[in-house]
């Protein structure tokens, strides 16, 4: 069925997801649904929900995750198309209608990404408008496609800036439930790999709301998710074009640097030899000699 399932996440959002249902319910055309999945919330979340009930596909679940409540979500779904609107965020009233339109204008097109704005305490932060990230221009119909790959696209986007279809979501397996930060990076690598073709709309439809306490910030700390996240990288690197593979390459050195930070010599040793084993290592992965030479070091005396 041509329109969008748009699922909402909600953990604990009492103070919001009524204004983002308001958004949502706003839209300029009717072709959606929106599906909350409420991921073990312990505030009044699903007592605010009661006058959306007979609107809202409503599903409960323990504490997973919010990977694992977009899944969910995607499960059920009746259009042929995703959406993923946090529970704090805002979509403008064209967001459905812009997302189905270069669908119609062009069929192919199965990621499409809009621009946004971030908003911290409530206070614009900063605007993103995509056309800024890449050379080429933008249509008479408001948008551009790639003509490939690009690592500017999958990241630093919100998970309320995209839609997708959904054979597309589902050919990839959704999101990766290990992960609770980098989810959305890492399922935008996935899909914009195996999208026939990626519309960037040069609208911005997503208002993003965050704060000190924000989940991402709480969580990109834990060097188990990172890991996790630079293991999908590798195993997707052979499929990364050469010119966006430096780039990733970089995330893996970022982890290198906070094992090193931590002083997890024998985690840094592991990963480094990880690294060095893909074919393309010597070419876009580089560290300081001085770290080089502890790692080689380190690496003999943990072969012992």
């Amino acid at each position: 069925m041509n329109g969008i399932s748009i699922i909402i996440p909600l953990y604990n959002k009492e103070k919001t997801i009524a204004n983002c249902l308001d958004k949502i319910f706003s839209q300029t055309v009717t072709s959606f649904e929106v599906i909350v999945v409420d991921d073990g919330s312990t505030d009044k979340s699903i007592e605010n929900l009661q006058e959306y009930l007979d609107r809202i596909t409503l599903i409960c679940q323990g504490n997973q995750g919010p990977a694992s409540a977009r899944n969910n979500g995607a499960k059920i779904s009746r259009y042929d198309h995703l959406a993923f609107v946090d529970a704090d965020d805002e979509i403008t009233r064209e967001f459905v209608e812009s997302h189905l339109y270069v669908r119609q204008i062009e069929s192919e097109i199965e990621l499409s990404i809009n621009s946004f704005k971030v908003f911290v305490d409530r206070k614009l932060k900063r605007t993103e408008l995509l056309s800024s990230r890449y050379s080429g221009q933008v249509n008479e119909y408001g948008y551009f496609v790639l003509n490939e790959f690009n690592h500017f696209f999958c990241t630093n986007i919100h998970s309320s800036g995209f839609c997708v279809d959904k054979k597309l979501f589902f050919k990839v397996s959704g999101f990766d439930e290990e992960l609770k930060c980098w989810e959305i990076s890492d399922a935008l690598m996935r899909l914009s790999l195996e999208a026939k073709r990626v519309a960037i709309i040069d609208k911005f439809l997503s208002l993003v709301f965050e704060d000190d306490n924000s989940l991402f910030k709480l969580e990109n700390t834990n060097l188990e998710y990172k890991r996790k996240f630079c293991n999908n990288i590798l195993k997707a690197m052979q499929s990364i074009p050469d010119g966006s593979k430096k780039r990733y390459f970089k995330e893996l050195e970022y982890l290198c640097w906070d094992y090193w930070r931590a002083f997890r010599f024998k985690e840094l040793v592991l990963f480094y030899m990880e690294i060095m084993g893909h074919p393309d290592a010597k070419s876009y992965f580089s560290l300081p000699v001085k770290i080089k030479i502890v790692v080689r070091f380190l690496m003999i005396f943990y072969s012992r």
